[in-house]
């Protein structure tokens, strides 16, 4: 694993991290990612919410900004190879994340099998430059949510909430203090819809994900109908979006790069052990990183809060990101693809490589 860069070569890395606990953003608030280029003038490692322009925003959704690195929710990521992106899937990072299906109180909906034949909401997205990110991850909410009870999707009556703000918010992007893909504002503004739509009783049931799901628990004291991402037996069931989170890079980059793939994803494994030892600061972090309250970040995971920045390739991790795959693939998000060939386990191999050097241990 030998490349160079010559004298007259500057190269430009690109990164994107969704809003959720992950190494990346342990390792960014750290400032380790930032320190690790810091001496290297012919690196540029640049954060794609500092480019201000749509274009280069929207690789967030479609890994097509070459050089990038990317750590957040799977859709995307799936959707994006599926539409040819050259992004291979490096790690991947999963605790048990709440999903749960929440109803008001008094609406007589107490468990899975009182959902059968009432309204639940599905958010959809009108922007059309993306998937439908919200719409995938309700409907695999509700459906493996219905299946405990016998149930399916047509038992149920699904009210499609048009969400109409655009996908890409280069202005929120443009303000966001900690250079992910959202601010305070926007965060919230996701949500409205949903939560005018359960309190004028125009829906009987609502879904929401993570620590927004605890938040928003409180603010309505909602019943907790049923909490697919917690309760279900099955772990991979309990996939969708956030679980498991994916990191993927550019597979040119892989390629003609591989010492600063390493050297970024040794700065996230070395974050995630951070993190493990450092219990108090990481909840700490993920609150900065979402806007919300501490309490809630530790009534969302509790001790298992650590273990989300542990990023890995473990089968299990692979079996729910593949089940996921093939539940995209059935209900029309995405085209298919050979998902086996798009895992590339060399970059955590070379990046464990390096920290072992470092830190004087045998390989």
């Amino acid at each position: 694993m030998t490349t160079t860069l010559s004298d007259k070569e500057t190269i430009s890395l690109w990164y994107t991290r969704c809003p959720c606990p992950t190494a990346f953003s342990v390792a960014w608030q750290l400032g380790s990612l930032k320190r690790e280029f810091e001496g290297s003038p012919d690196i540029r490692f640049l954060s794609l919410q500092q480019s201000g322009d749509p274009k280069v925003l929207a690789s967030h959704f479609s890994h097509t900004q070459p050089n990038s690195f990317r750590f957040g929710g799977n859709i995307p990521a799936i959707w994006a190879r599926s539409r040819g992106a050259d992004s291979r899937l490096v790690g991947l990072a999963w605790v048990k994340t709440p999903h749960p299906i929440l109803a008001l109180p008094g609406s007589g909906i107490r468990r899975v099998s009182d959902l059968k034949r009432r309204r639940l909401l599905v958010p959809r997205l009108r922007d059309d430059s993306a998937v439908d990110f919200p719409q995938a991850t309700a409907l695999r909410t509700y459906e493996a949510a219905l299946a405990t009870a016998g149930l399916t999707l047509k038992d149920v009556e699904l009210v499609w909430g048009d969400i109409e703000r655009p996908i890409v918010d280069a202005k929120a992007a443009a303000v966001s203090t900690n250079q992910s893909l959202s601010n305070a504002v926007s965060r919230h503004n996701w949500h409205r819809e949903a939560l005018f739509a359960l309190i004028r009783r125009q829906v009987d049931a609502i879904t929401f994900q993570g620590t927004t799901a605890t938040e928003l628990t409180a603010l309505l004291g909602a019943t907790v109908v049923y909490d697919v991402g917690l309760d279900h037996s099955d772990p991979v069931q309990r996939s969708n979006n956030g679980a498991p989170e994916a990191l993927t890079i550019s597979g040119k980059l892989i390629e003609e790069h591989p010492d600063l793939v390493a050297r970024v994803v040794a700065r996230l494994l070395e974050a995630g052990d951070w993190a493990h030892a450092h219990p108090q600061d990481a909840v700490r972090f993920v609150a900065r990183e979402q806007y919300i309250a501490e309490e809630f970040v530790t009534l969302t995971y509790g001790s298992a809060l650590e273990r989300v920045f542990r990023t890995d390739l473990a089968a299990e991790k692979i079996a729910g990101l593949r089940a996921q795959k093939d539940f995209l693939l059935r209900h029309g998000f995405i085209q298919d693809f050979d998902f086996d060939a798009w895992i590339d386990h060399r970059p955590l191999k070379w990046a464990t490589e390096r920290l072992n050097k470092t830190r004087g241990t045998a390989v």
